[in-house]
């Protein structure tokens, strides 16, 4: 976290439009792999509140919520609420961020497990147009399992 911000201040104000300003949002569509769990899709969605939080440029915060599902051994659901800081770098299109989510772990096995969840997590997303970009997370889950996703990215 302290690199996070002291990269930040060092590319202070040097990007005029932040990936995620205020009000805007993003979604993202993609295929994730956790631990043992096998492979899944996840889907997230983004909402701008600061895009210059502390007043600083650098440094956006964003809030949503997103859905993973894991389809391996048992079906595995897990929707949570999720919150991130963006480090606003001086590349037009690039996002840097990271995160914690808190949600609700559904095991559809016999018997069904329902568990509340946390994640940490950290990414990267670029948007290739104005509207259209790619986005790679990585994290660890509640359990200490960790993982990957990858996916597309829309901002509205």
């Amino acid at each position: 976290m302290l690199a996070f911000v002291v990269a930040g201040a060092s590319v202070a104000n040097a990007q005029t439009t932040p990936v995620l300003p205020n009000g805007g949002m993003v979604g993202q569509v993609g295929l994730n792999a956790i631990g043992n769990a096998g492979i899944g899709i996840n889907a997230s969605l983004e909402y701008g509140l600061n895009d210059a939080l502390f007043g600083q440029s650098w440094l956006g915060w964003g809030v949503g919520g997103s859905i993973d599902t894991w389809f391996g051994d048992a079906v595995i659901i897990v929707p949570a609420a999720r919150t991130a800081l963006h480090l606003q770098l001086p590349v037009k299109g690039l996002d840097i961020y990271l995160g914690v989510g808190l949600g609700l772990y559904t095991g559809l096995t016999d018997p069904m497990v329902l568990e509340f969840d946390w994640n940490t997590f950290t990414g990267v997303r670029y948007f290739f147009t104005e509207s259209i970009g790619a986005y790679f997370e990585t994290g660890v889950r509640y359990g200490g399992f960790g993982g990957g996703t990858l996916g597309i990215s829309f901002r509205f």
